[in-house]
C-alpha cells in the first residue's frame, strides 16, 4: 500500500483537515500541519495584487469577463 502525505497549503486548517482525512480513510495517508503564514508570503500577495490591477488596467472589463469564465470553467 502507498502512503500518501497531504500538505495542506493554508494559513490554518479550520475544518479542512477533518475533510481531509475522511476522504483518505482506509489509505495509509499522513496529514502535515499547515504551511501557516511566512512573512514572504505577503510580497508574493503584493506582486500578484499589481500583476491583478496591471492586467486590468490593460485589458478592462474584458479581463475582469475573460478571468470570471476562466474561474468558472465557461467556454
Amino acid at each position: 500500500m502507498n502512503k500518501v502525505y497531504v500538505v495542506p497549503h493554508f494559513l490554518f486548517t479550520g475544518g479542512v483537515a477533518k475533510q481531509i482525512s475522511e476522504r483518505l480513510a482506509g489509505e495509509q495517508s499522513i496529514l502535515c500541519d499547515p504551511t501557516g503564514f511566512d512573512g514572504r508570503l505577503r510580497n508574493v500577495l503584493r506582486k500578484r495584487v499589481a500583476e491583478t490591477r496591471a492586467s486590468h488596467a490593460i485589458f478592462g472589463r474584458r479581463g475582469v469577463d475573460y478571468e470570471r469564465r476562466v474561474l468558472s470553467g465557461e467556454p
